[in-house]
């Protein structure tokens, strides 16, 4: 794998065009181990940083340094277990939903304020499905979620 900055743009654009399942993939592939997360957005952003960091280096031994005594003057420590972002509907913003409908592959992404699915948000998944059927639907009934995700 060259590491010419043409290279890795176009390797940036092949990550951001995967599915979770080939993000996993490719970040075993670079790490040797099993995410922990499997979701899309945080796949997308960590799979993107390790290409770059093998391409070009990572950060100095000053800047790790510096991240290090930022960190100790914080009152909460980062990246506790359990801490990731849960919407009100009891979705982990950066999930994916996936659903086949009338042939057509669905991706939706949790966003901490909605879902997005191809470049459009929408408030809820009861308007998402509407704008993908035409008519009304509860929105996890739609995309097959249980009743409360808790």
């Amino acid at each position: 794998m060259t590491t010419t900055s043409s290279s890795i743009e176009a390797q940036l654009r092949e990550i951001a065009a995967m599915s979770t399942e080939a993000l996993v993939a490719r970040y075993m592939q670079l790490t040797g181990k099993e995410p922990r997360r499997n979701y899309a957005r945080w796949l997308r952003k960590r799979v993107a940083w390790l290409v770059q960091e093998n391409a070009f280096g990572g950060l100095s031994v000053a800047a790790k340094r510096r991240i290090g005594e930022l960190q100790r003057t914080l009152e909460l420590p980062l990246d506790l277990p359990g801490s990731e972002e849960i919407r009100p509907a009891g979705l982990m913003v950066g999930a994916t939903i996936e659903k086949q409908w009338r042939g057509q592959k669905i991706r939706v992404e949790v966003l901490r304020d909605g879902f997005e699915w191809n470049g459009e948000r929408f408030t809820s998944l009861s308007a998402l499905a509407c704008r993908i059927t035409g008519t009304k639907w509860n929105g996890r009934l739609f995309f097959g979620l249980p009743k409360e995700a808790r």
